[in-house]
Protein backbone atom coordinates (compact mmCIF):
# COMPACT_ATOMS: atom_id res chain seq x y z
CA UNK A 1 0.00 0.00 0.00
CA UNK A 2 1.50 3.51 -1.12
CA UNK A 3 1.01 5.90 1.54
CA UNK A 4 -0.84 9.75 0.75
CA UNK A 5 2.62 11.17 1.68
CA UNK A 6 3.88 11.90 -1.69
CA UNK A 7 5.13 15.10 -1.81
CA UNK A 8 6.45 16.51 -4.93
CA UNK A 9 7.88 19.97 -4.80
CA UNK A 10 9.18 21.43 -8.15
CA UNK A 11 10.67 24.63 -8.87
CA UNK A 12 11.17 25.96 -11.87
CA UNK A 13 13.20 29.25 -12.67
CA UNK A 14 14.31 30.43 -16.06
CA UNK A 15 15.34 33.84 -17.22
CA UNK A 16 14.56 34.39 -20.99
CA UNK A 17 14.58 37.20 -23.55
CA UNK A 18 12.57 35.16 -25.99
CA UNK A 19 12.79 35.69 -29.42
CA UNK A 20 16.14 37.94 -29.50
CA UNK A 21 19.06 36.93 -31.76
CA UNK A 22 22.46 36.49 -29.89
CA UNK A 23 20.38 37.13 -25.95
CA UNK A 24 21.09 34.71 -23.67
CA UNK A 25 19.31 33.18 -21.01
CA UNK A 26 19.30 30.96 -17.36
CA UNK A 27 16.90 28.73 -15.66
CA UNK A 28 16.76 25.46 -14.02
CA UNK A 29 15.10 22.89 -12.25
CA UNK A 30 15.00 22.14 -8.65
CA UNK A 31 13.01 19.02 -7.36
CA UNK A 32 12.18 16.83 -4.25
CA UNK A 33 10.00 14.08 -3.84
CA UNK A 34 8.94 12.01 -0.72
CA UNK A 35 7.46 8.63 -0.98
CA UNK A 36 6.33 5.98 1.85
CA UNK A 37 5.15 2.76 1.35
CA UNK A 38 3.87 0.53 4.50
CA UNK A 39 4.11 -3.21 3.76
CA UNK A 40 5.68 -5.50 6.72
CA UNK A 41 7.53 -1.79 8.06
CA UNK A 42 7.72 1.25 6.27
CA UNK A 43 10.19 2.41 3.52
CA UNK A 44 10.83 5.89 2.09
CA UNK A 45 11.89 7.08 -0.54
CA UNK A 46 13.16 10.58 -0.91
CA UNK A 47 14.84 11.85 -4.43
CA UNK A 48 15.83 15.01 -5.33
CA UNK A 49 17.37 16.27 -8.50
CA UNK A 50 19.22 20.11 -9.45
CA UNK A 51 19.45 21.08 -13.44
CA UNK A 52 20.85 24.88 -13.78
CA UNK A 53 20.72 25.99 -17.33
CA UNK A 54 22.39 28.09 -19.54
CA UNK A 55 21.78 28.78 -23.29
CA UNK A 56 21.10 31.45 -26.27
CA UNK A 57 19.16 32.69 -29.42
CA UNK A 58 21.41 33.01 -32.22
CA UNK A 59 18.73 34.40 -34.29
CA UNK A 60 14.98 34.55 -34.16
CA UNK A 61 14.72 30.80 -35.38
CA UNK A 62 17.48 29.24 -33.59
CA UNK A 63 18.61 28.23 -30.02
CA UNK A 64 20.78 26.07 -28.19
CA UNK A 65 21.76 25.16 -24.87
CA UNK A 66 23.37 23.26 -21.99
CA UNK A 67 21.93 21.71 -19.09
CA UNK A 68 23.97 20.60 -16.07
CA UNK A 69 22.05 17.51 -14.56
CA UNK A 70 22.36 16.26 -10.77
CA UNK A 71 20.00 13.88 -8.99
CA UNK A 72 19.97 11.15 -6.42
CA UNK A 73 17.55 9.03 -4.24
CA UNK A 74 18.08 7.52 -0.99
CA UNK A 75 15.69 4.62 0.13
CA UNK A 76 15.68 3.68 3.79
CA UNK A 77 13.48 1.28 6.05
CA UNK A 78 12.74 0.48 9.40
CA UNK A 79 16.18 -1.20 9.59
CA UNK A 80 18.10 1.91 7.89
CA UNK A 81 19.50 2.42 4.37
CA UNK A 82 18.78 0.17 1.82
CA UNK A 83 19.86 1.99 -0.63
CA UNK A 84 21.64 5.21 -2.66
CA UNK A 85 22.25 6.46 -5.80
CA UNK A 86 23.71 9.89 -7.01
CA UNK A 87 23.94 10.67 -11.13
CA UNK A 88 25.39 12.93 -13.00
CA UNK A 89 23.98 14.23 -16.20
CA UNK A 90 24.92 17.00 -18.74
CA UNK A 91 23.09 17.71 -22.06
CA UNK A 92 23.02 19.78 -24.43
CA UNK A 93 19.83 20.95 -26.63
CA UNK A 94 19.17 23.04 -30.13
CA UNK A 95 15.70 24.22 -31.11
CA UNK A 96 14.13 25.83 -34.55
CA UNK A 97 12.05 28.14 -33.16
CA UNK A 98 8.47 29.51 -35.44
CA UNK A 99 5.84 32.40 -34.54
CA UNK A 100 2.43 31.13 -34.35
CA UNK A 101 1.02 34.75 -32.71
CA UNK A 102 1.97 37.89 -31.21
CA UNK A 103 2.95 35.84 -27.82
CA UNK A 104 3.22 32.29 -28.68
CA UNK A 105 6.67 30.24 -30.59
CA UNK A 106 6.47 26.48 -31.49
CA UNK A 107 9.74 24.93 -31.61
CA UNK A 108 11.28 21.13 -32.66
CA UNK A 109 14.41 20.28 -30.78
CA UNK A 110 16.87 17.91 -30.54
CA UNK A 111 18.30 16.83 -27.02
CA UNK A 112 21.21 14.79 -26.15
CA UNK A 113 22.01 13.68 -22.83
CA UNK A 114 24.73 11.47 -20.92
CA UNK A 115 25.16 10.04 -17.78
CA UNK A 116 27.10 8.82 -15.47
CA UNK A 117 26.89 7.55 -11.15
CA UNK A 118 26.90 5.40 -8.74
CA UNK A 119 24.17 3.26 -7.26
CA UNK A 120 24.73 1.43 -3.67
CA UNK A 121 22.95 -1.34 -1.78
CA UNK A 122 23.53 -2.11 1.34
CA UNK A 123 22.52 -5.72 2.75
CA UNK A 124 24.32 -9.20 3.07
CA UNK A 125 26.39 -7.95 0.85
CA UNK A 126 26.95 -4.55 0.23
CA UNK A 127 26.44 -3.85 -3.65
CA UNK A 128 27.83 -1.00 -5.62
CA UNK A 129 27.37 -0.41 -9.29
CA UNK A 130 29.16 2.20 -11.48
CA UNK A 131 25.74 3.41 -13.99
CA UNK A 132 25.81 5.42 -17.44
CA UNK A 133 23.40 6.18 -19.96
CA UNK A 134 23.54 7.93 -23.08
CA UNK A 135 20.22 9.92 -24.45
CA UNK A 136 18.82 11.27 -27.96
CA UNK A 137 15.52 12.48 -28.60
CA UNK A 138 13.56 14.49 -31.05
CA UNK A 139 10.71 16.74 -29.43
CA UNK A 140 8.19 19.42 -29.89
CA UNK A 141 6.64 22.17 -27.49
CA UNK A 142 5.80 25.70 -27.63
CA UNK A 143 6.76 29.29 -25.44
CA UNK A 144 3.66 31.40 -24.41
CA UNK A 145 5.44 35.13 -23.77
CA UNK A 146 3.78 36.47 -20.43
CA UNK A 147 5.65 39.52 -20.40
CA UNK A 148 9.17 40.90 -22.22
CA UNK A 149 11.51 38.79 -20.18
CA UNK A 150 9.08 36.05 -19.43
CA UNK A 151 8.20 32.62 -20.41
CA UNK A 152 6.01 29.69 -19.86
CA UNK A 153 7.53 26.70 -22.39
CA UNK A 154 5.65 23.70 -22.71
CA UNK A 155 7.44 20.36 -24.19
CA UNK A 156 4.46 18.07 -25.16
CA UNK A 157 6.10 14.84 -27.26
CA UNK A 158 9.44 13.58 -27.38
CA UNK A 159 10.86 10.79 -29.96
CA UNK A 160 13.83 8.98 -28.57
CA UNK A 161 16.24 6.69 -27.72
CA UNK A 162 17.88 6.21 -24.17
CA UNK A 163 20.27 3.16 -23.48
CA UNK A 164 21.18 2.86 -19.32
CA UNK A 165 24.24 0.34 -17.88
CA UNK A 166 23.84 -0.37 -14.58
CA UNK A 167 26.16 -3.12 -12.73
CA UNK A 168 26.82 -5.18 -16.69
CA UNK A 169 23.13 -4.53 -17.31
CA UNK A 170 22.31 -2.77 -20.58
CA UNK A 171 18.37 -1.57 -20.90
CA UNK A 172 17.24 0.14 -24.15
CA UNK A 173 14.82 1.93 -25.17
CA UNK A 174 12.97 3.39 -27.86
CA UNK A 175 9.80 5.06 -27.66
CA UNK A 176 7.48 8.15 -28.43
CA UNK A 177 6.11 9.93 -26.04
CA UNK A 178 2.96 12.45 -25.55
CA UNK A 179 2.90 14.25 -22.23
CA UNK A 180 2.38 17.10 -20.45
CA UNK A 181 2.71 15.71 -17.03
CA UNK A 182 5.48 17.80 -15.21
CA UNK A 183 5.74 14.73 -12.25
CA UNK A 184 6.80 12.42 -14.61
CA UNK A 185 9.22 14.09 -17.23
CA UNK A 186 9.71 17.91 -16.18
CA UNK A 187 7.72 18.93 -19.47
CA UNK A 188 6.26 22.94 -18.04
CA UNK A 189 8.83 25.27 -17.63
CA UNK A 190 8.11 29.07 -16.31
CA UNK A 191 10.91 31.32 -17.34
Amino acid sequence: MTGPQLVPVLLLVATAAFSQGGSAYVGGLVGFNISNTEANGDQTTTSWSFSPEVGTFFNDEWSGGVVLGLSGSKVTNDDGDVSDMFVFSPALYGRRWWVAGDHLSLFAGLDLSFGTGTSTTNGPPDVEADLSSFGANLNAGAALAMAERWTLLFKFAALGYASQEAGGVTTSDLGLLVDGNVTTNQFIFIG
